[in-house]
């Protein structure tokens, strides 16, 4: 089967880190940078965001393939429209901190297509893997809110539901 693979091979590029072009971090604007960061925390940004993005279009995918076999289960915790207004506002707050987000997209996009088409396979993986989409997405937000709070960021990526 060629869905996990894809999508194996997806999380691993992801996680390499700014060695790598899809890691790497590009500056849009300068900006100043919070004292308090740790070493190493733009590209700490930069493999988060990566991987939000390809996590991004498997819950595209998801949904896509509960639209298309009319099936629920595969439907994501979180919702394609919830993963979209949250990605709105995690490319305003990486941009806030000087990540080049237009770019990491880009290198992102073809990659994140392959695995949302791998992910629409009718399979029991994949409807486990639709499952687990939305908290892999929290945690990836968590992460991500943090160390671009660390960076200097003031906006929240969580939305207060209270």
């Amino acid at each position: 089967m060629i869905a996990v693979p894809l999508f194996a091979t997806f999380l691993v590029l992801a996680a390499q880190g700014p060695e790598t072009s899809l890691g790497g971090v590009g500056r849009e604007q300068p900006f100043q940078r919070s004292p308090t960061a740790r070493p190493g925390a733009d590209a700490a940004a930069a493999g988060f965001l990566t991987h939000i993005y390809g996590v991004y279009f498997s819950i595209r995918g998801c949904t896509e393939a509960s639209q298309e076999f009319g099936k629920p289960e595969f439907l994501p915790t979180v919702s394609l429209e919830e993963a979209r207004r949250t990605m709105r506002n995690i490319d305003l707050a990486a941009k806030e901190v000087g990540l080049d987000v237009d770019r990491i997209w880009a290198e992102v996009g073809p990659l994140g297509l392959i695995t949302a088409g791998a992910v629409k396979a009718d399979t029991p993986t994949n409807i486990a893997r639709c499952a687990r989409i939305g908290s892999v997405f929290r945690i990836d937000l968590g992460n991500l809110q943090n160390v671009l709070k660390e960076l200097g960021s003031k906006r929240a990526l969580i939305e207060k539901d209270f």
